[in-house]
């Protein structure tokens, strides 16, 4: 087994985990605006990185950060942002499995853009791999004889995210391998804080309060998610700078998609379309495989 692949297998497992918590708290508190959410769960991390840079003497790189770096920094923040928010906003109202299925489309995204920016290969096999993507979504939403729900907005939204979630992982890799991860983490946390209070400001109060309701239940899957969205995006990066391919680490990655379907049907006591559901997983992850 490759060196990364552990760390590929340990970011699917906390993201999964950290979005399977995420949908649990909107279940069960459906006055925490999605915008809120994201913020909040950003702050412990922060607190963390912070302590890390100034113990670690990592002050000096972030202050000597150059413009051409900061800018894409900047730019992928703000382009993950709404890939999140996309992605969040249907979690609350649709199952996460449908979520992570259709998400598994930022695959077939990164290829057409790779296709478009970088002129890579067209071959029949990855032809083979789309068709089978598109398939494993027909299926998923496929009932007496319509594709019930594939329109519906929250399933667009998952489709925008998709797209925007491809863009991001085209430009990871650089970052991963060319900027430090605590320095680049920190600048994305702030930079993703400051969007929110750009256009979302409007959404705190009321969603504060909701979450001052019920304090006690909320500070620990706060804490639990943060600390795993820390731990999935510094496994991903590490995977990067011990010499894993983009695709590759976005093809692994989509096996988190079979322990959100376990989760769903055993934390979250949703087992609906369960059979479908996993059939069209396996279809879609095998199609994906066939991109990289």
């Amino acid at each position: 087994m490759n060196n990364w692949a552990p760390l590929i297998l340990l970011s699917a497992l906390t993201g999964s985990l950290a979005d399977t918590i995420t949908k649990y708290v909107f279940k069960h508190n459906p006055k925490i605006s999605v915008s809120y959410w994201m913020v909040i769960s950003w702050i412990p991390e922060i607190i963390l990185l912070s302590v890390i840079i100034l113990s670690t003497g990592r002050i000096k790189d972030l202050i000597a950060i150059p413009v051409f770096v900061l800018v894409p920094i900047i730019i992928v923040s703000a382009v993950k942002f709404i890939g999140n928010k996309a992605s969040y906003t249907a979690m609350k109202f649709i199952p996460i499995s449908v979520v992570y299925i259709l998400g598994l489309s930022s695959t077939v995204f990164t290829n057409i853009l790779g296709v478009i920016i970088y002129h890579e290969s067209v071959t029949p096999i990855k032809i083979f791999g789309i068709a089978l993507v598109i398939l494993s979504i027909i299926i998923l939403f496929y009932e007496r004889h319509h594709l019930r729900h594939l329109f519906n907005k929250y399933a667009l939204f998952v489709i925008l995210s998709a797209v925007f979630y491809s863009i991001g992982w085209l430009l990871d890799k650089y970052f991963g391998l060319n900027v430090d991860f605590f320095v680049f983490r920190f600048l994305y946390s702030i930079v993703n804080m400051i969007i929110f209070f750009m256009i979302d400001i409007n959404e705190l109060s009321e969603a504060h309060k909701a979450f001052n309701e019920k304090p006690k239940k909320l500070i620990i899957p706060l804490l639990v998610v943060s600390f795993l969205y820390f731990a999935y995006a510094f496994a991903y990066m590490a995977a990067y700078k011990n010499g894993a391919e983009a695709g590759k680490v976005d093809a692994i990655n989509n096996i988190g998609v079979f322990v959100v379907i376990a989760l769903e049907a055993f934390i979250l006591k949703d087992k609906t379309n369960l059979l479908k559901k996993i059939v069209s997983a396996i279809i879609c992850v095998i199609g994906v495989s066939l991109l990289v």
